[in-house]
């Protein structure tokens, strides 16, 4: 007979609630249509399973919804038929038929996830959250993190926050030749939203239902560096100037995203947790993070959460 203070210990009792909810986040900067092929990859081997009776997925979510998703994530919901099995035993089936597929790939199930979600702020179980205010650095350190970890027994789709360098058009304003058109930074900054985002000016009706009227350069004005540098600007006198007078256009290579919690810039290093209690699993995440990783002076500090 095991001890009461000897055994195991979790934040709440595993559920089972005759679904998954499986997360697919691949590379950032992937398209929607390539997100989406893959996410149909996913979503085939997981109907192969004698256990998995249906799906439905959505891949990506609009920019302005509330919990707006890039194109580069999708979210699958399983409905399962047990069939008298254990859950554990699926979710480890199917996580392995899983494998190589170019992806991040998370399990869990629709009210775990959620509870996880407002307790760390990810949908897992297990989240490191490192802060400081270089990029690079949270990424190197997160990397190390993942790795001093990764041989923890009960350690399950473990993964760093998809943070990497993309392709970017940045403009450079010259504030001297602005001064000379008596512009202002936020009247360029609208100009060139409108010409290449476009910019709701007004709203129409059709029947009941309300429409913005979205106002835009053609796309032959963006798609390349030299077109947005021929953009023309209305200046305060009238006069027309094109955006190359007052700005240079480069191409650069900047973050897909930067995410923040108390206006500090943070990565994320989460796992879920198979086959073991949170609690041990917990501790021996944070040994080993203690033991094996040096955090540079320049971050602020890691913290847990479970």
């Amino acid at each position: 007979m095991i001890p009461l203070s000897m055994t195991g210990r979790s934040f709440l009792p595993a559920f089972n609630e005759g679904a998954l909810t499986v997360v697919v986040v691949t590379s950032a900067g992937t398209s929607l249509e390539q997100s989406a092929a893959i996410a149909l990859e996913v979503e085939k081997k997981l109907l192969a399973h004698p256990n998995i009776k249906k799906t439905a997925r959505r891949t990506g979510r609009g920019d302005m919804d509330e919990h707006g998703k890039a194109a580069s994530m999708t979210e699958i919901e399983a409905k399962l038929d047990m069939k008298d099995r254990k859950l554990g035993d699926v979710m480890a089936e199917v996580r392995k038929s899983m494998a190589g597929m170019p992806a991040t790939i998370t399990f869990g199930q629709p009210i775990g996830h959620r509870i996880d979600h407002m307790l760390s702020g990810t949908m897992a179980n297990l989240a490191i959250k490192v802060y400081g205010p270089e990029l690079y650095r949270l990424r190197i350190t997160a990397e190390e993190i993942r790795g001093a970890i990764a041989d923890v027994p009960g350690l399950a789709d473990l993964s760093v926050e998809q943070q990497k360098d993309i392709p970017q058009v940045r403009i450079i304003p010259d504030r001297v030749q602005m001064a000379r058109y008596d512009l202002t930074m936020s009247g360029v900054a609208e100009a060139m939203e409108a010409a290449t985002a476009g910019m709701a000016v007004t709203r129409t009706l059709e029947g009941d239902r309300g429409f913005d009227v979205v106002v835009k350069f053609p796309d032959t004005a963006r798609d390349s560096t030299g077109s947005i540098e021929n953009v023309m600007i209305d200046t305060p006198t009238g006069v027309k100037i094109p955006l190359s007078t007052v700005a240079r256009v480069v191409s650069a290579k900047g973050p897909n995203t930067i995410t923040r919690e108390n206006a500090q810039r943070k990565i994320v290093v989460q796992a879920n947790v198979a086959g073991r209690d949170l609690r041990s699993v917990f501790e021996d995440v944070r040994s080993n993070i203690e033991q094996k990783v040096k955090l540079p002076e320049i971050l602020r500090g890691v913290r847990r959460t479970v």
